[in-house]
């Protein structure tokens, strides 16, 4: 895939009002189009000591992501007892994917009357990840990431002896997936044949299959949402103090208050059409990928999947095209996914 970046860095500063303000102003934004590729397999082995993969995925990955970025600092000194200062950040990040995942799973040998293996069976999916088609999405699945935060603190000298300082803070964070999609076609009970000459590079492949064969297996959307919000204030006094005589020492005191929020909000429908939709392997539905894929070319010819754009435009919300259910089980799934460890990896690639 061919890489897009136009980084734009700005950085401003100076000191004004016979230098008793300072200022200094940043800025950047930066647009990448970049990609990865990888392969996933889990391995099984029998009584006999026989492995073989009893599950391989096969996915690509192709991504936008938009950095924005800007910050104030400013300090203005009264006079030398009395000085303040304030910062404020704001970064916004989005980032649109679209993913490809060619999966066999439940992959089971077949045996002869000797336990000799012969072949395999399995289910094989294809699947495409999406998102809504609109000027944010764009048909991808759309993470909007949003920080902010604002600070003013000061430090005074109070009469010869004391000194103050406080300090007063605003933070927010939040990331917003809306109208996330997936669609999954699938084959059951397909002969597979794997190519396990080399462990590290597995290949599986469903030889007899035909993009005719495939059936809708599920559609669903997601709309998950987090903010948080957190404000910190906090004042000290310093004063002399001396323990010993003839030794100088100081005394701190103060006071902090520290509040904070949470707020998430998870969806999840699955989709059911009330009228057939176009075959799988309709050219209007489904495209090919066959560009070179890092991992190594004999996992090049990955074939067809729903197009994103197609996906991006299902009615879903229509009520005479599909019926809505509503998941509640995966907004549990969806955390404990992130727990989760990935399984084995194969090999990874990244392209640009």
């Amino acid at each position: 895939m061919k890489k897009r970046c136009t980084p734009v860095p700005l950085v401003l500063g100076n000191r004004f009002l016979n230098n008793k303000l300072g200022a200094v102003l940043s800025a950047s934004y930066n647009n990448n189009d970049y990609g990865s590729d990888d392969m996933e397999a889990t391995w099984a082995k029998d009584d006999a000591g026989n492995t073989w993969v009893e599950e391989a995925e096969v996915r690509t990955y192709n991504v936008q992501r938009i950095r924005r970025s800007g910050s104030l600092a400013l300090d203005y000194q009264f006079n030398a007892r009395n000085v303040i200062f304030a910062n404020a950040m704001y970064n916004w990040r989005d980032d649109r994917e679209n993913r490809f995942r060619l999966r066999y799973k439940d992959i089971e040998p077949a045996y002869d009357a000797n336990g000799n293996i012969t072949g395999y069976t399995g289910t094989v999916t294809r699947e495409t990840k999406g998102g809504i088609e609109n000027n944010r999405n764009k048909g991808r699945r759309l993470e909007d990431q949003r920080v902010q935060n604002y600070s003013l603190r000061g430090e005074h000298l109070l009469g010869s002896k004391v000194n103050m300082d406080w300090a007063a803070a605003f933070s927010t964070a939040k990331e917003d997936r809306p109208n996330e999609r997936y669609v999954e076609y699938e084959l059951e009970d397909q002969p597979l044949t794997l190519d396990l000459a080399n462990p590290r590079f597995p290949m599986a492949s469903a030889p007899g299959a035909a993009n005719a064969d495939y059936s809708l297996n599920a559609i669903s959307e997601n709309h998950d949402f987090t903010r948080e919000n957190e404000l910190g204030l906090k004042l000290n006094f310093r004063v002399p103090l001396s323990m010993v005589p003839g030794q100088k020492g100081r005394l701190r005191f103060g006071a902090r208050l520290r509040l904070k929020d949470k707020k998430r909000e998870n969806n999840y429908f699955e989709y059911e059409p009330l009228n057939e939709l176009p075959a799988f392997g309709s050219a209007a539905t489904s495209f090919a990928i066959n560009s070179r894929y890092e991992p190594g070319a004999k996992y090049d010819n990955r074939g067809a999947f729903i197009r994103k754009e197609y996906l991006g435009s299902l009615k879903l919300n229509d009520g005479t095209l599909f019926e809505q259910k509503d998941e509640p089980k995966e907004y549990r799934l969806l955390t404990l996914r992130q727990k989760k460890p990935s399984p084995p990896v194969t090999c990874v690639s990244t392209r640009t």
